[in-house]
């Protein structure tokens, strides 16, 4: 049996300003279901208090609800850390002694813990590098947009006057004429870094099929080519900004090509609600029978994750304005705003392990090739 639609939970709300210990402001935000324990530097506790003088509480909430926000504790920690390093370390190494009695320090977490801080502070740096370098490039025209899209008629073919059929090579080699046309859609929905791959091999899915038109292997395909400008400054993950207009169009067209055939498909995306409710319209329009999966994370953990994803480079401002007030992200307020009216939806709660929490329909049968 599916889990109900509604799940309560309790969360870790810490009282964040200067005089905040390290552990409540470690564990702020985090939740559990009712009866698991919270995980901080003192040990795994049920709820506050986790030291003496502790001014942390427990808050309800309901699956549904906009998820609690963790953006003011870590600033603050980003904030001592960047003020003095040492002050930090030794502050937190004294802070972490602090426990309920009979608790025994978790030393592997707060190692962890002046890990990621470090990492955090050296990706923000790296990243004010990035997005430096990337705008400067932007302002100067040298996106592949600028540089070899007509504005006056659509055509790529500034500066390459093959370039068009350079994109009809690489639709013609990420396309599959051979995947089942079954007129069956997957959207699957959720910020970056909120593990939709993972959500996909949790439920089954027969890759072999459905197709992927997915910008990101247009990227690739793009710089295999050795016909893009060359970028000062950037690693090939950090061009990705410069290239994204042409992928992404490049994506558009074999979803649009493989949609007049019929072809299964599952589309990854990061849009909001407009975004998302154009790409039903259109699939339901072509005859498609369209499902919904939604990996749900918070607008803290996607950045996060973002924060330690050494292979990809990632703006941080984009997922930081996908905040929603009334469902968290801007993905998962679209996702709620058209799964009544799709042939079946499934949310997963990806916040710390990959949990079904509510599903409509039936995911069996041609979805997954019968296997479940």
């Amino acid at each position: 049996m599916p889990p109900p639609v509604s799940l309560l939970y309790k969360v870790w709300v810490a009282i964040i300003d200067s005089q905040t210990t390290f552990i409540c402001a470690d564990a702020d935000g985090q939740r559990r279901v009712n009866d698991a324990l919270f995980d901080t530097m003192a040990g795994s506790l049920d709820h506050p208090p986790a030291h003496f003088g502790c001014r942390s509480m427990v808050d309800y909430w309901v699956e549904g609800q906009a998820p609690p926000r963790r953006d003011r504790a870590i600033r603050e920690l980003e904030r001592r850390f960047s003020e003095d390093p040492d002050k930090f370390r030794k502050q937190l190494l004294r802070d972490a002694k602090l426990r309920p009695p009979g608790h025994r320090q978790v030393k592997g977490r707060v190692r962890s813990f002046i890990r990621t801080t470090r990492q955090r502070a050296a990706f923000r740096e790296k990243l004010a590098r990035v997005e430096r370098n990337v705008n400067r490039e932007l302002r100067a025209g040298r996106d592949t947009r600028s540089l070899h899209r007509d504005p006056s008629n659509g055509r790529w073919d500034l500066r390459m006057k093959d370039r068009p059929r350079m994109h009809e090579r690489l639709i013609r080699k990420l396309d599959d004429y051979d995947t089942p046309r079954d007129r069956e859609a997957l959207i699957v929905t959720g910020l970056p870094s909120s593990g939709r791959t993972s959500a996909l091999a949790d439920l089954g899915v027969d890759t072999a099929r459905f197709l992927f038109p997915n910008a990101d292997e247009f990227k690739v395909a793009l710089k295999a080519t050795g016909r893009m400008p060359r970028w000062a400054g950037l690693s090939q993950q950090e061009t990705a900004g410069l290239l994204h207009e042409e992928s992404s169009y490049l994506a558009e067209r074999l979803a649009r090509r493989a949609m007049r055939r019929g072809t299964n498909m599952v589309l990854e995306t990061t849009a909001g609600p407009e975004g998302l409710g154009a790409r039903v319209d259109a699939l339901k329009a072509a005859g498609y029978r369209v499902r919904l999966i939604h990996s749900d994370v918070s607008v803290h953990t996607s950045v996060e994750r973002s924060l330690t994803a050494a292979d990809r480079y990632v703006p941080l401002a984009k997922i930081e304005a996908s905040w929603d007030p009334i469902y968290g992200t801007t993905q998962r307020s679209g996702f709620e705003k058209l799964k009544s009216s799709v042939d079946g939806w499934l949310i997963f709660d990806n916040e710390v392990t990959l949990t079904e929490v509510a599903r409509k329909g039936s995911w069996r049968g041609t979805l997954f090739g019968g296997a479940q």
